[in-house]
């Protein structure tokens, strides 16, 4: 069984924005196990840049002969912070993201939900989205995945199924979106 936790809204102030982005997802889960191989997850063709939000610049970079990308996330006035991504098709312009933060624990891996959406033959924007809760549940549920204390619990081919059915639930916009600035 592999165990991973819900992030909660309500974490310490003073943490980054991408933690903070990470919390105000609630399509974010996170797993003390790497759930998706590389040879899993997909290029998506024009996706490496930088992008703006109103309170951070994002920066990423395609990982060479590998399907990871690096991610270089600046907050205004906080350190930046960095890690390593993989992004999985859920269809249409809907992905999701495992990532791994560079200050986590090697185990530990955040998923998350983007809006991927096109303009001049490259990604123009990166959109959070959030999960319908109790849509997310029942699929828990039905998927003998259980939500414990705020976290998820199953077996790796459990996680991996409920991770990926995300897509298919009802859906609304994140609090976090970033445009290409070049």
């Amino acid at each position: 069984m592999i165990a991973s936790h819900r992030q909660s809204p309500r974490r310490a102030v003073g943490a980054t924005l991408l933690a903070s982005l990470l919390l105000l997802l609630a399509g974010c889960f996170t797993a003390d196990e790497e759930i998706f191989s590389a040879t899993e997850a997909q290029l998506v063709p024009g996706l490496a840049g930088q992008y703006r939000a109103p309170d951070a610049s994002l920066t990423l970079f395609r990982v060479p002969e590998s399907n990871d990308y690096r991610f270089i996330l600046s907050p205004k006035d906080e350190t930046p912070s960095s890690g390593v991504f993989r992004v999985l098709t859920l269809g249409g312009t809907l992905d999701l993201i495992q990532a791994h933060l560079d200050s986590d624990p090697p185990r530990r891996f955040n998923y998350l939900l983007f809006n991927l959406t096109m303009g001049a033959g490259r990604v123009a924007t990166i959109a959070g989205m959030e999960v319908d809760e109790a849509a997310a549940k029942a699929l828990a549920r039905r998927l003998d995945v259980s939500i414990e204390g705020g976290g998820l619990v199953g077996s790796a081919p459990a996680l991996k199924r409920f991770l990926m059915g995300l897509g298919a639930l009802p859906l609304a916009p994140g609090k976090i979106a970033f445009s290409r600035a070049e």
